[in-house]
């Protein structure tokens, strides 16, 4: 296993992750006394402050990492193409892709689940009998258990033998831009060039969509409803958001900023063009804290007589509305102006 700064650190954040999450486990699986099932006790809640936090610092850390192992293959341009090393191979290489396809799939997840409990556990601290431990519980074990996942993954990819493997294709995009295996479902069965119409229409309808329906759904709560009937398409609209965003960077947004029409590669747009990332930034932050809200009044009900859900899930919905009129802003002046 090559040795490097950013590989000792995926290695630690991954041991410590591990280790967090079996004793937050333990932890939330005790019973006993009585106040044991209290989320509020100091070691469940500082451990759940402990994990949060990897779950945070192993996402950006994972790339880090990834991309200081493009220059270990001459036919590797960037994480795309790393993420391909050992793909057909017959020895334990042929794993790496998936292992690093899964511990990218469990970051955003981990983040989601780690802001669902802080949020969760702040409205819980305003309560004078804990309501919502048991429901608290359920969330800290769940991060645990994707925790788990993700830092096996992680440390797996890590500790695979990599060295002598090349790509069977030398670019960090496909060969052939006929079609585009990497967009989401129903994009996949259009070449990049004919889907980036649509792609677009598609991202800006969802972000006019979220727009409207965080507005109001907002608006309900000054009626004292944190959820109105309406509030489930909005949710389903911020979750249709994920899968076209992601085609949109790729189809659309990383040829234009790189100025490379034929560039449909995510990766690069992010790291030669870093306020890219500010923009990923406030898109997800538009999409998490709409997702926050809906967990807040659905499993926070138990809490509502003695904290009211209304004006913290307004708070939530006001972020999400001002994170995704930023990122809208932000892909207009994007196309418009590069």
């Amino acid at each position: 296993m090559h040795l490097d700064p950013y590989s000792v650190l995926v290695g630690f954040v991954g041991v410590v992750e591990i280790g967090v999450a079996c004793a937050l486990l333990a932890v939330v699986a005790r019973r006993g006394a009585a106040g044991a099932d209290d989320d509020r006790g100091p070691l469940r809640a500082w451990t759940g402050f402990v994990l949060a936090a990897l779950s945070l610092v192993s996402w950006p850390v994972l790339y880090l990492w990834l991309q200081s192992l493009v220059p270990r293959w001459a036919d590797v341009m960037c994480i795309q193409g790393v993420t391909r090393v050992g793909a057909g191979d017959p020895g334990p290489a042929r794993f790496f892709p998936p292992l690093v396809a899964v511990a990218q799939a469990t970051k955003p997840v981990l983040a989601f689940l780690a802001g669902t409990w802080l949020v969760l556990h702040r409205t819980d601290r305003r309560t004078g009998s804990a309501p919502l431990s048991s429901r608290l519980r359920g969330v800290l074990a769940l991060l645990a258990l994707v925790a788990l996942v993700d830092a096996s993954a992680s440390l797996g990819a890590l500790g695979i033998p990599k060295d002598d493997r090349s790509l069977s294709v030398g670019c960090c995009t496909f060969a052939s831009a006929a079609r585009d295996v990497r967009a989401p479902w129903p994009f996949s069965a259009w070449s990049p060039h004919a889907a980036a119409p649509f792609v677009t229409a598609a991202h800006l309808g969802l972000g006019a969509v979220l727009l409207v329906g965080t507005s109001a759904w907002r608006a309900r709560t000054t009626t004292g409803r944190a959820w109105p009937r309406g509030a489930p398409l909005v949710v389903f609209a911020a979750a249709a958001a994920v899968p076209v965003g992601l085609a949109f960077l790729s189809t659309v947004l990383a040829p234009h900023l790189l100025g490379r029409p034929e560039h449909f590669c995510a990766y690069c747009a992010l790291a030669e063009t870093p306020e890219s990332l500010l923009g990923v930034g406030l898109f997800l932050t538009g999409v998490f804290a709409t997702g926050w809200a809906a967990v807040l009044a659905t499993l926070g009900r138990p809490a509502a007589s003695e904290a009211p859900l209304a004006p913290a899930v307004a708070g939530w919905l006001r972020v999400a509305q001002v994170a995704t009129a930023c990122a809208t802003a932000f892909v207009v002046g994007a196309l418009a102006l590069r």
